[in-house]
C-alpha cells in the first residue's frame, strides 16, 4: 500500500502481525504488577465484614468470589489504569505535535508563505 508516496506494509496481514506482537510484549511487562495488586486486594477484601456476612449467609464460594469480591476489586482497579493511560496518550500527542512544530520551524523549504 502506498501512503503519501511511501510504500507501507502496515495494512497487510504481515504488517499487522508485526504490530500486534510487540504490543503484547510491552503490555505483558506490567502484568505481574497487576496480578500482585489484585491478589493483595483480594486477600484484604476477603477479610472484610461484607464478605464474611456473605459466607455466613451460606452463599457458594464461587458466588462470593465472583459477585462480591471481584466486583469490588475491579471497580477500584479501573482507576489505576485509566489515568496513566490518559497521561500516556497526552504525552504521545504532545511529542508528536512538538516534532511537527520543530520540523515546520527548522525546515524553511516547507514554508510556502
Amino acid at each position: 500500500m502506498r501512503v503519501y508516496g511511501w510504500d507501507s506494509g502496515l495494512l497487510t496481514l504481515d504488517g499487522l502481525i508485526h504490530l500486534i506482537l510487540p504490543s503484547f510484549s510491552l503490555a505483558s511487562i506490567m502484568l505481574p504488577l497487576f496480578i500482585r495488586l489484585i491478589r493483595s486486594e483480594m486477600m484484604e477484601i476477603l477479610e472484610t465484614e461484607y464478605i464474611k456476612f456473605a459466607w455466613a449467609k451460606g452463599l457458594a464460594p464461587r458466588r462470593v468470589w465472583l459477585l462480591h469480591a471481584f466486583e469490588y476489586i475491579f471497580s477500584g482497579s479501573c482507576w489505576i489504569t485509566f489515568f496513566p493511560g490518559i497521561l500516556l496518550v497526552v504525552f504521545v500527542l504532545v511529542i508528536n505535535l512538538l516534532g511537527d512544530w520543530l520540523r515546520d520551524v527548522l525546515n524553511p523549504k516547507l514554508y510556502n508563505g
